[in-house]
């Protein structure tokens, strides 16, 4: 009975397995997945019995009045996290923090600027802002501006350079984009959680092969996949609600608000002297530009948004039968004989469709793509 069981799983395994890794990439003997598996394993325990309710993601009143997500919903938020952990998302954790100080900086930047205006250039209240006092906050905000700046290219080569050494045909240019989108880190954490979903996989298998194993054993390698997929899923589900629900309307709110700008200018051109109307043709040209890149952003988010749920349907088909293989196992049941189906669903995630980059480079465009992005990310 051993021998069926571990047999069975192997073809459970293999009929739900994700896109395998690059050869030479087997990481699922590094010290991070490691603690990757080691993390996964025990709250595996707590959530794969969860995981088969069909009400799993039920939340309390409680938790409704308080706008929290449900037990289930925390836990895979925490499988989540646990499956982005490698070294290209510590990458760009990085970079994501320092351009927030970046931000920070450059409004203090401003602030001082506009403070330095007013202030005297001598005083005997240490207390008081001069303007060398000013001057030397501006000077130290920007060679902190420089720093970080310098840092986060050094961070973006790297970054590509891991991605590359993964199988990942991915241009410096596409990278960019990722890190300035606002989907950009969902996406690039899908693809994280992609790597140590494959070498899970890989690991289980491994075990499975193993002379000393046990129905014990084949319950908990079942139940570790089960959980991973289900966050794989969960991180899919995350991704699309936050550009369906968050980043589409803030881009078409921007629209909107430049096309009423724009529709105000060409209003108040009419009666505008030849001064007023060089600074009003000025304004159409922004509400034009800021249009036209909105526009652009909005198609990239709804290609983005289908192939998100392309990928997820397939999530979804191989967790229905690793959670119907996990019922059965618990049940003490025969376990189904699975025919493989192929590989292949899970590199749907890494073949997103890029947009072009080029274009917004060779139109200018990409000051003003930067900037609704930010909005957008920012809200």
């Amino acid at each position: 009975m051993k021998r069926c069981i571990c047999a069975t799983c192997l073809c459970l395994l293999a009929c739900l397995c994700a896109e395998p890794c690059p050869a030479g990439e087997d990481l699922s003997e590094s010290p991070q997945f490691r603690k990757t598996w080691q993390d996964m394993s025990a709250l595996a325990e707590e959530a794969a019995p969860q995981a088969v309710a069909p009400d799993r993601y039920d939340r309390s009143l409680l938790q409704k009045l308080s706008g929290r997500e449900s037990d289930f919903g925390q836990l895979m938020r925490r499988a989540v996290e646990m499956l982005a952990n490698t070294a290209g998302m510590e990458h760009l954790d990085e970079i994501y923090a320092l351009q927030a100080d970046i931000s920070r900086w450059r409004q203090q930047v401003a602030s001082f600027r506009k403070e330095r205006v007013g202030a005297p250039e001598e005083s005997r209240n240490p207390l008081t802002d001069t303007r060398a006092k000013l001057d030397r906050k501006i000077g130290d905000r920007e060679e902190k501006i420089a720093a970080a700046t310098a840092r986060i290219e050094v961070l973006k080569a790297s970054l590509l350079l891991i991605m590359r050494q993964k199988g990942l045909e991915i241009s410096a240019e596409q990278l960019d984009y990722l890190i300035i989108a606002a989907e950009g880190g969902d996406v690039l954490h899908i693809m994280a959680a992609t790597e140590n979903l494959a070498n899970i996989q890989l690991a289980i298998e491994r075990e499975l092969r193993r002379d000393a194993f046990s129905a014990e054993l084949v319950k908990a390698y079942t139940g570790i996949y089960l959980v991973t997929l289900e966050a794989y899923s969960y991180a899919h589900a995350v991704a699309l609600e936050n550009i369906t629900e968050k980043y589409a309307g803030r881009v078409d709110r921007i629209v909107a608000e430049a096309a009423a700008n724009r529709d105000e200018a060409r209003a108040l051109l009419k009666d505008a002297t030849p001064a007023d109307r060089a600074n009003l043709e000025s304004n159409l040209r922004i509400s034009a530009r800021t249009i036209e890149v909105g526009r652009m952003y909005r198609s990239i988010l709804d290609r983005r948004a289908a192939s998100l749920k392309r990928s997820r349907a397939a999530v979804e088909k191989k967790l229905n039968i690793a959670r119907n293989t996990y019922k059965t196992v618990i049940a003490g049941s025969r376990l189904i004989e699975l025919v493989r189906t192929g590989g292949g669903e899970y590199g749907a995630v890494l073949d997103f469709s890029m947009p072009e980059l080029k274009n917004i480079y060779e139109d200018a465009l990409l000051d003003e793509f930067k900037a609704i992005a930010a909005q957008v990310r920012e809200g």
